[in-house]
């Protein structure tokens, strides 16, 4: 098993992975679980214990909040195969960790590691399983599951209850701050404030104190020893603190149902899976929650981008469709290296995924699927997307390269309108889109009809088309076409035929000719 489970934050991914271990181990395998944080390494622990400490599992933890003395006690449990289930941080990739008999691999918050370090686990095991969660995969990993190099399984179902987090994007003054914090401490709820930086913990401190003095802070960073996040995490979780001061070191799993307000200062300087991660850590109960997320700078251009994207994500369950949109902003990635993202917006997704696709189907059949002809089409119709009708240029790029993809003519006119979102008229802008729809449904016949071009010349309502094939047809190909219209001869290499243009009458008299070319 190679598999992906695709789950917004909160949806259920660790209950998956629970039940996916405790069968393992029953089937006597050992199972290691790769967390990308000391915080969230613990958490696991305590809820893997929590759950499976009673059936005889036995758990061990490896994370630089152990002690020396303590993780070489644990690993050598696990060699000698004492240990069922390991979990840890990269840790665990270190060369003195060894197995007994290690049957399953649950990589949690996958977008967090490198190819190189999830690979050198896989490489202990050939065989082993794996199971890697994340609600926005990287785009080389998505790639590799949507292209059916890798197994995806996608929770789509919220909790009972569960509602969507209400974002709020402004930028940042302490009015805001204000009334985002005293209307959650007012519900007696808890408070996260992030910042990007170290150094940046100071100043908000600050800030907070001069609003708030009887405020209960508590700050945690990746410069602070385990053991003092630890024991700061413990009093908030506990309810001794109200806010909690931290840098993105809280972004990944944390599960803390009472809290249910975000605030995020310098939004654009987090990256567009960090903002979702961390807009994730708030509502995981069944109270309304806010993030806010404020800038202190004009965002540049691709900042705004990323904020635009993160706003449509604002429904529950839209961390996938986000991961879909980085994969075609940022590229698939290398599939055999260690590139994790790529060039894929050159293409387009769906055409980069249909070729794909093609390759991977010849690779398992050992054959070589046919290779379809570049159609040259010159024709007296003018077709495109005006900017009347898409206005962001990089959304009209996209939907060329949707329709190039399509393989059909068919779904030509279904597909069009799913992604312009209504039918289309008669005016000028749709009149244009649909004389496109035809050059392509044209492009599509002459395709599968193996022709190298179809041409028209035309002298007032008057055209002489042409069509020239890739290779001598078949004689009864030609018998159909003459049949049809015995205005069709042969000139030179060429076939030939008239007929008037008036009102586009020659649009389905030549789709009809193409029709009757294919075997």
């Amino acid at each position: 098993m190679d598999r992906l489970i695709c789950g917004d934050v909160g949806f259920g991914k660790t209950e998956l992975a629970i039940r996916a271990s405790a069968r393992a181990v029953f089937n006597g395998c050992q199972v290691a679980v790769l967390a990308p944080t000391t915080i969230l390494a613990q958490q696991h622990f305590d809820t893997f214990s929590a759950r499976l400490s009673s059936y005889g599992i036995k758990i061990g933890l490896v994370s630089r909040a152990q002690t020396t003395s303590s993780i070489k006690q644990t690993l050598a449990a696990l060699t000698s195969g004492k240990i069922d289930l390991i979990i840890g941080t990269h840790r665990l990739l270190t060369d003195d960790v060894k197995f007994n008999h290690l049957g399953l691999l649950i990589i949690d918050e996958e977008q967090r590691f490198g190819v190189k370090q999830k690979e050198k686990l896989r490489a202990l095991k050939p065989s082993v399983h794996v199971l890697a969660l994340s609600a926005t995969p990287i785009p080389r990993t998505l790639n590799l599951a949507v292209s059916s190099l890798r197994d995806l399984s996608i929770i789509l179902s919220p909790p009972v209850g569960r509602q969507a987090v209400k974002m709020i994007f402004s930028s940042r003054h302490e009015d805001i701050i204000k009334q985002a914090i005293s209307h959650e401490l007012d519900r007696h709820g808890q408070i996260f404030y992030l910042v990007p930086r170290v150094k940046d913990l100071p100043a908000a401190a600050s800030v907070l104190k001069n609003i708030f003095p009887k405020l209960k802070i508590g700050i945690v960073h990746g410069q602070k020893s385990p053991q003092q996040v630890a024991a700061t995490m413990r009093a908030f979780d506990n309810g001794e603190l109200e806010l909690l001061l931290a840098t993105s070191i809280i972004e990944n799993g944390l599960d803390l149902p009472n809290v249910n307000t975000l605030i995020v200062e310098n939004t654009q300087k987090f990256g567009l899976a960090d903002l979702y991660q961390l807009k994730g850590r708030v509502g995981r109960g069944l109270v309304q929650a806010y993030a806010y997320f404020l800038t202190t700078s004009k965002p540049t251009a691709v900042s705004e981008k990323r904020l635009e994207a993160l706003a449509q994500t604002e429904e529950l369950g839209g961390g996938l469709s986000l991961a879909l949109r980085d994969l075609e902003l940022r590229g698939a990635g290398a599939i055999l290296g260690y590139q994790q993202h790529g060039q894929v917006s050159a293409v387009g997704l769906h055409l980069y995924g249909q070729m794909l696709a093609d390759a991977i189907a010849e690779q398992r059949s050992g054959q070589q699927l046919p290779n379809i002809p570049e159609v040259r089409l010159t024709l007296p119709l003018e077709g495109r997307i005006l900017p009347e009708l898409v206005p962001a240029e990089e959304a009209r790029i996209n939907l060329y390269q949707r329709l190039a993809s399509i393989r059909e003519p068919s779904e030509l006119l279904s597909t069009a309108q799913e992604l312009i979102g209504r039918p289309l008229n008669e005016d000028k802008t749709d009149r244009l889109f649909k004389n496109l729809l035809t050059l392509l449904e044209i492009k599509l016949l002459a395709e599968v009809a193996r022709l190298q071009e179809v041409t028209c010349w035309h002298q007032e309502q008057q055209g002489k088309f042409s069509i020239r094939f890739l290779e001598t047809p078949a004689p009864e190909l030609i018998e159909r076409l003459t049949e049809f219209d015995d205005n069709w001869h042969k000139v030179e290499s060429t076939w030939q035929a008239e007929h008037p243009l008036a009102a586009g009458a020659w649009i389905p008299w030549l789709k009809q000719s193409l029709k009757l070319l294919q075997n």
